[in-house]
C-alpha cells in the first residue's frame, strides 16, 4: 500500500514523505499522521500489510474501532462546546437544583437557631430567671411552683419536638445537595464571630 513518490502528499497535514495511498481514493497519509490519529500498531499494520490486502483509508472507511472513537470524542467536544453557547434545559435544571439547596440550607439554619434557643431556655441562668418571674406574679408559693413546672414541661416538650424535626431537616438538606461537615464547621466560626449570615456556596 506505501509509495515511495515524495510528490504524494499527507490528505491530513499536506506533508510529503512516506505515505499510504488507498486503494479506494487517490488520497495519500503520511506515517505521522496515522500513528497520531489511529495508533502505532495500526499505522504499522498498514504500512506492512503490502499489495496483497488492498487497503481504504479513514475517508472511504471510517468505521473502525479507532475512527469510531475518534468520531466520539469529536461528538462529545462539540456537545460540550454547544452547551455553553446554548445551554437550555441543563442551566434550568442547575438553577432548580441551586435553588433547592439554598431553600434546605435556609431551612436547616433557621432549625439550627430554633434548637440553640430552645436548649437555652433549659439552662440554669434561664430557668432561675423563669422561677423568679413567676414568684414575683404568682400569689402563693404553691402556685408558683405549680405553673414554674408547667412551663418547664412545655418547654422540654418542645425541645423533644425540635429534635425530632431537626433530624428530618438534615436528612432533607442532605438530599437537596447540602454538605453537613462544613455546613457545621462554617455555622461554629460564624457563631463565634458573631456573623449572622453565612456563604451557601461552602456547602
Amino acid at each position: 500500500d506505501d509509495d515511495d513518490d515524495d510528490d504524494d502528499t499527507c490528505a491530513w497535514c499536506g506533508a510529503g514523505g512516506e505515505v499510504a495511498l488507498c486503494d479506494s481514493c487517490d488520497k495519500a497519509w503520511c506515517a505521522d499522521c496515522l500513528e497520531r490519529h489511529l495508533g502505532e500498531d495500526e499505522a504499522r499494520s498498514i504500512f506492512s500489510s503490502g499489495d496483497d490486502a488492498p487497503w481504504k483509508c479513514v475517508a472511504c472507511d471510517p468505521s473502525s474501532k479507532k475512527i469510531a472513537a475518534l468520531r466520539e470524542q469529536l461528538e462529545t467536544v462539540l456537545a460540550r462546546q454547544q452547551h455553553r453557547e446554548d445551554p437550555g434545559e441543563t442551566t434550568t435544571n442547575t438553577a432548580r437544583k441551586r435553588m433547592r439547596k439554598h431553600s434546605a440550607w435556609t431551612a436547616l439554619h433557621a432549625m439550627e437557631s430554633e434548637v440553640s434557643a430552645a436548649q437555652e431556655s433549659l439552662e440554669d441562668e434561664s430557668l432561675e430567671a423563669l422561677r423568679t418571674a413567676i414568684q414575683d406574679e404568682a400569689v402563693t408559693r404553691e402556685v408558683a411552683d405549680r405553673d414554674f413546672n408547667e412551663v418547664l414541661r412545655l418547654r422540654r416538650r418542645k425541645l423533644d419536638l425540635l429534635e425530632r424535626e431537626h433530624a428530618a431537616t438534615q436528612d432533607r438538606a442532605e438530599l437537596a445537595g447540602v454538605d453537613l461537615a462544613p455546613f457545621y464547621m462554617e455555622l461554629e466560626a460564624a457563631t463565634a464571630a458573631g456573623q449572622i449570615h453565612m456563604d451557601t456556596d461552602t456547602w
